[in-house]
């Protein structure tokens, strides 16, 4: 049996007036958290990823510290091609996906 002691009711009973400083503090941070919080998460799915454009190569791939982007626009991806298949350029998966692009852009594909 718990034995509470006298006037423990109306002490519970009885409201607080106001937040001590520390309260208020606390809550502005809480809150300043959670509206920068909200703008990150609106910001990370407004932006969304590149999209392919026009004469554009673009090409994501898995890679050991998370993912990796070849990309090059126009008179950039034009040595990202030709060097595809080579000791210069990529190889593999990656190179495959490359040559894959290059040739939807009518780019000439290396190696």
């Amino acid at each position: 049996m718990l034995i509470l002691p006298p006037g423990h009711a109306k002490q519970v009973a009885a409201r607080r007036g106001h937040l001590h400083r520390r309260e208020r503090w606390f809550a502005g941070v809480a809150a300043a958290v959670s509206v920068a919080l909200a703008v990150l998460i609106i910001v990370s799915l407004a932006g969304g990823g590149s999209e392919h454009r026009k004469g554009c190569l673009d090409v994501t791939f898995a890679s050991s510290t998370g993912a990796g982007v070849v990309a090059g626009c126009g008179a950039a991806a034009r040595p990202i091609c030709a060097a595809d298949g080579t000791t210069k350029g990529y190889t593999g998966t990656v190179g495959r996906q490359v040559a894959a692009r290059c040739r939807e852009l009518g780019l000439a594909v290396g190696g």
